[in-house]
């Protein structure tokens, strides 16, 4: 428990955004769990009765879109929403929701062994870093309402 509160602390404090009244940081309260399809991101912040949205999502297989969002192996035929899509949606809802905070927990889902030299892990590695900027240039935007765990 200490490691994992610890771990907690330390990641707070990293991706924190410094507006401690409303920040994502505040507090957790309750957490959307796997909402990895996004046309229910609107009907979750029409319900929250705090200041803060917290969901968390599932980032698996690497395509030319980013992510696929999925709890569980992706089966072919079926579309899944993407990492570009998710920050789209983060964008539209916080655009939407002046006063509403989120906080957006990414679960990676991958059998990569991204710590491996192999083309899979550099190519699992690039995706990671690309979701990273453009996450990061959309935290920026919204000014401390957007946090990603």
């Amino acid at each position: 428990r200490k490691f994992l509160a610890g771990t907690w602390a330390l990641t707070s404090s990293i991706v924190s955004f410094g507006h401690e009244e409303r920040s994502p940081s505040a507090g957790l309260g309750w957490q959307a769990h796997s909402y990895n399809d996004l046309r229910l991101w609107p009907q979750l912040a029409s319900k929250t009765t705090a200041s803060i949205l917290s969901i968390k999502v599932d980032p698996h297989t690497l395509t030319q879109h980013g992510f696929q969002l999925t709890h569980n192996d992706p089966v072919d035929g079926v579309t899944y929403n993407t990492t570009d899509e998710l920050l789209d949606s983060c964008r539209d809802l916080l655009t939407a929701s002046p006063s509403l905070a989120l906080r957006v927990a990414l679960c990676f889902k991958s059998t990569v062994d991204p710590c491996s030299s192999s083309e899979t892990a550099v190519a699992w590695l690039s995706g990671v870093d690309r979701l990273y900027a453009k996450a990061e240039k959309l935290r920026h935007e919204m000014h401390g309402r957007l946090e990603f765990v």
